[in-house]
């Protein structure tokens, strides 16, 4: 969990950006005024530098060495839509990710995604 954490922590470049571990073996990340393509950019990156970890797993059905699956939300903030509605999105989404095979990044939107700053969980 602490190569995992470590490969993803170096993708939270901005001072705003926030990793953090969120259940047993799932973390978060929050990443402020970023649109839909440069969150997912950031959500792939993050797939691939544990893959490029190779560490084994040899329990797993998916591949011979460890992967994640990423939910990312992304929504303009607005007053009605809370932190809590964020998180639900993307564990929904992470839950798709899981169900689809796993080692892949999906996303989904709690409102109209609009152009310019957003916040976004992965």
């Amino acid at each position: 969990m602490r190569a995992v954490a470590e490969a993803m922590s170096k993708l939270a470049r901005r001072s705003t950006d926030v990793l953090a571990r969120y259940g047993v073996e799932e973390f978060a990340m929050l990443v402020t005024d970023a649109d839909e393509a440069a969150t997912m950019s950031v959500a792939q990156a993050m797939r691939e530098a544990v893959a490029d970890l190779a560490l084994e797993h040899a329990a797993s059905s998916v591949a011979a060495h460890v992967t994640i699956g990423l939910g990312v939300a992304v929504c303009t903030p607005e007053r009605s839509l809370g932190s809590s509605v964020l998180f639900k999105f993307a564990d929904a989404a992470l839950y798709d990710a899981k169900g689809q095979g796993r080692n892949r990044v999906n996303v989904e939107r709690p409102v109209a995604a609009a152009a310019g700053p957003s916040v976004a969980a992965a």
